[in-house]
């Protein structure tokens, strides 16, 4: 006779996030009003983190502090605790509640509520089990399934899953948060971005580049980088390839590899790198997955790269849920765990290399952009009219096409140099300033030139005389270009020093461009 499958070695359950939420009820007392809801003692899946929960509850009910130093002497007296580090084990606990926000304390109060119903679910589906095979046979099967389904119903009413609303009230007297970056406006801590470029563009070279500045608390593209520890995931590189570039930015930055004891580097080319699956329309994480995220955190790493998308990602890059399924429960949840930023890089699609508004490809799915929180697209800058064709194809910009806390469409441009990118800054100061007032004074100039030649200018782009355009063809330009004469139109429009007046009949009138103290 068949026996029942006995019970797995270990039941499901969450140390890290048990550690976690209660750290943060520790960091912020107030947080306990928004978890009370969602887990209670019983819902933790060690003794000793039920037992403290307890204590937390006691003393935040009755209007103390509850905190490592509050809690010293339930850490001296309960013998699991003190076994753990006492003292020692609760400033652990707080530390990793520091980097939790009111959302990360619901989520993981919600995992554990959610882990001790599943538990509960497999002991109640085990007593049913072991019913069955012992019942007397008289008992009738009908009998049998009417238990079983009474106490799956009984679990059911009670399942966590349940909507919590937020009183804004409750945030009355509260600092407002400040948003942390690793790059200042570009990569966001806590979420995922996605850096999209064609292949061979150099996402891969600009990611590491990342993690070196971040390692050795350098600028990345004259930008500040946050000081941090890394990981990169590069799957289709191998240890060598990855040595041979890292070379070259030791010696742009003028360090050695010894100076690189916050990166941490997996080179995994022609390895199943896939970290989630589908079946149904559900996504499963993989070990892989798993084994990543519990390595990041030993490291201490707030920056993890994953290059690329389509070798970590299984699913179908058409399918707007499995696309969402996969950056917030993969990288998104990798960033919230670690209060760092997790960078996927990716190729666009077909479509987006090709669209005139460089709209970034996301692999074939328009719920790429919307899942990721921040958006950046590498790529060869087109010449424009007026310009010249970049011959060795050395120059890159990258773009900000989409932020929830930053502008969208401000660009990087840089150019690759012994191996490396290096941005082309714009001079500031006084030599900035010297150099812009010399791109306007060859605009007024070449306006008037082009006035006194009976050619008209406009301030349209889509005109076939667009004043930046038209100047940029000219050989006595001096050297400037159309992304000079653009901007420096702007200013001078700002400054009043030129205006735009209609000319031709009032039934068809047209705009041209003229100093501010000529007449219309």
């Amino acid at each position: 006779m068949t026996q029942p499958h006995p019970l797995p070695p270990i039941l499901p359950e969450n140390r890290d996030a048990e550690q976690a939420l209660l750290g943060a009820l520790m960091i912020n007392n107030k947080l306990f009003d928004q978890i009370a809801g969602i887990c209670s003692a019983e819902h933790f899946a060690s003794a000793m983190h039920a037992r403290l929960f307890t204590q937390l509850v006691i003393l935040i009910t009755t209007g103390k502090k509850a905190n490592p130093v509050t809690l010293k002497s339930f850490g001296e007296t309960d013998n699991a605790l003190r076994a753990s580090g006492g003292k020692t084990y609760l400033v652990q606990l707080a530390k990793r509640g520091m980097v939790l926000d009111r959302a990360g304390a619901l989520h993981y109060a919600s995992i554990i509520a959610s882990l001790a119903k599943r538990r509960a679910l497999i002991g109640a589906l085990q007593d049913e089990l072991e019913l069955a095979f012992g019942a007397d046979h008289n008992q009738s099967v009908s009998d049998l399934l009417a238990r079983a389904k009474g106490r799956l119903d009984e679990l059911a009413r009670d399942a966590p899953d349940r909507l919590v609303l937020f009183d804004p009230r409750d945030l009355t007297g509260q600092p407002i948060p400040q948003h942390e970056w690793i790059v200042q406006q570009w990569i966001p801590m806590r979420r995922a971005t996605g850096i999209y470029a064609p292949p061979g563009t150099g996402k891969t070279l600009l990611m590491q580049l990342l993690c070196t500045a971040a390692a050795i608390d350098q600028p990345w593209l004259g930008l500040p980088v946050r000081q941090c520890k890394s990981v990169l995931l590069y799957c289709e590189d191998d240890r060598e390839e990855m040595h041979e570039r890292q070379d070259a930015i030791n010696r742009f930055y003028g360090v050695t590899f010894d100076d690189l004891g916050q990166m941490r580097w997996l080179p995994r080319l022609g390895e199943d790198n896939v970290m989630m699956t589908f079946e149904q329309g559900r996504g499963t994480t993989t070990t892989l997955f798993h084994n990543l995220l519990g390595e990041v955190k030993a490291f201490g790493a707030q920056l993890v790269i994953f290059d690329t998308l389509s070798d970590v990602f299984a699913g179908s890059e058409i399918d707007r849920n499995q696309a969402r399924q996969f950056v917030q429960q993969c990288p998104a949840l990798i960033a919230r765990e670690i209060g760092g930023a997790v960078v996927c890089c990716a190729h666009p699609s077909l479509t987006g290399m090709n669209s005139a508004s460089g709209n970034s490809g996301n692999s074939g799915s328009t719920a790429w952009p919307g899942a990721f929180r921040s958006h950046l697209y590498l790529e060869v800058p087109k010449a424009e009219d007026g310009e010249e064709p970049d011959a060795n194809g050395d120059h890159r910009v990258l773009t900000r096409k989409k932020s929830n806390w930053a502008k969208k469409g401000e660009t990087l441009p840089m150019h690759w140099k012994d191996g490396v990118f290096v941005a082309d800054q714009s001079t500031a100061g006084i030599i900035g300033s010297i150099e812009r007032r010399a791109c306007e004074r060859v605009f007024l100039d070449l306006l008037d030139k082009t006035s006194a030649e009976g050619r008209r200018v406009s301030q349209s782009p889509n005109s076939a005389n667009f004043a930046p355009r038209v100047f940029a063809q000219r050989l006595d330009r001096e050297g400037y270009k159309l992304g000079d004469f653009r901007p420096a139109m702007e200013r001078l429009f700002y400054a009043r020093q030129i205006k735009s007046v209609p000319y031709g009949s009032a039934s068809n009138a047209t705009f041209h461009i003229v100093r501010s103290n000529e007449s219309e």
